[in-house]
């Protein structure tokens, strides 16, 4: 197993190559998926009106009955309940102990992890899209995680509680950082503080033609970073000239190509803060057989140097079997890793507009049929009257 302490190299034209593959995965989501992920979200979130021009059953009014949503609220206390409780089977009589004490310790974890609302938002993301991911890591294992949630940060420790001869937190800082341009890893092992998160199916990239994540030779996780967190974080050896050109994303992206995401916060006088990071693991040889690495890339630093691309190149510090990342379907399409088009909720989106315009249809016709018996009914007088007031009324309008 090769020294983790020692600096991975890599040419500027391997960074390239790496460069052209994760474009490449990155055009076949956005040709592919985004405009049927953008659709699907758009309808289930209710930002369109779900109807079509000229069937409104009142001026400035149309029928949208919110079918997705209601088909989402059915489906997933199906899958997850709403207080789970993991049970531990003794393999054996004299396991009883152990599996008690292990039973204790996975439902522990699950509650201080989270597991509920994460899991919850991978099943949305399933129904929506076809395919869900969650990734499953440590505290402390030498990964990066964005936290926008500064509470649920990495544990620090309180002044004053250093042991006698250890370094401060001030020195273990300082240690870091020097070992961190060195691209060295300061890392004893993974903290025993599980971490379990959604990530995003457009923000998990693979090559091209695999329909196995377990069988990638390489996975890539896109994500929208704040530059100033980036640079405060002493494993990262950040380039002076990086400058930020990214926003969080408050829907799917329009576009994963080019160095910079789209603000679609349609706030265009906020300044960018972030910058887009890509942390791609990978299988590498090793000398005595394969060993998987992890870097951390920005496809455009600004400073014209391929090098300046890697922020940090080292051995994957997370000891698990395969990839950090669970995938979840619902539906199998042969041969195919997305399911995008026979995702639940998806499949029914066209029908649930049909629907809405046969409500609003029905409802229009209903509205004008009574104003037509209503009319009948007037005398001839009464009727002029009506008729005067009407246009005197819309005049006024």
């Amino acid at each position: 197993m090769p020294n983790e302490n020692i600096k991975i190299q890599m040419s500027s034209s391997e960074i390239s190559t790496w460069v052209e593959k994760i474009e490449e995965s990155e055009r076949i989501i956005e040709e592919n998926h985004l405009p049927i992920w953008r659709s699907v979200q758009h309808a289930y979130s209710a930002e369109g009106t779900g109807g079509t021009d000229g069937l409104h059953f009142e001026e400035g009014q149309e029928v949208n009955f919110n079918f997705l949503l209601a088909n989402a609220n059915t489906i997933i206390p199906g899958v997850i309940s709403a207080n789970p409780y993991i049970y531990v089977k003794p393999r054996r009589p004299g396991d009883k102990e152990s599996a008690r004490v292990a039973e204790t310790a996975l439902n522990y974890i699950w509650n201080e992890i989270d597991g509920n609302r994460t899991t919850r938002s991978v099943v949305l993301d399933t129904i929506l899209f076809g395919i869900g991911v969650a990734k499953v890591g440590y505290e402390g294992s030498g990964s990066f995680y964005t936290e926008e949630d500064y509470d649920s940060g990495p544990e620090k420790p309180l002044p004053g509680n250093e042991q006698d001869g250890a370094l401060t937190a001030e020195q273990q800082r300082q240690l870091r950082r020097i070992m961190a341009d060195d691209q060295m890893s300061f890392e004893e092992g993974p903290d025993d503080n599980p971490t379990y998160n959604r990530v995003c199916p457009w923000d998990l990239l693979i090559p091209p033609g695999y329909t196995d994540l377990k069988k990638c030779p390489w996975v890539c996780e896109r994500m929208i970073v704040r530059l100033d967190d980036l640079r405060e974080d002493d494993r990262f050896n950040v380039p002076h000239s990086v400058v930020a050109d990214s926003w969080l994303e408050e829907a799917i992206p329009a576009t994963l190509t080019g160095y910079s995401a789209h603000n679609n916060l349609n706030q265009p006088e906020i300044e960018p803060e972030y910058v887009t990071l890509y942390e791609v693991r990978y299988w590498g040889d090793a000398g005595d057989g394969l060993r998987r690495y992890v870097m951390w890339m920005l496809k455009n630093p600004g400073t014209g140097d391929a090098q300046d691309s890697i922020l940090r190149h080292i051995a994957d510090p997370i000891e698990m079997k395969g990839y950090p990342y669970e995938v979840l379907r619902f539906v199998d399409v042969p041969n195919n890793f997305y399911s995008t088009r026979v995702a639940d909720l998806y499949s029914i989106k066209d029908i649930s507009q049909r629907l809405n315009d046969e409500w609003a249809y029905i409802l229009r016709h209903h509205r004008l049929s009574s104003r037509r018996k209503f009319v009948a009914a007037l005398e001839p007088l009464s009727l002029v009257s009506l008729l005067d007031s009407l246009s005197l009324r819309k005049t006024w309008l």
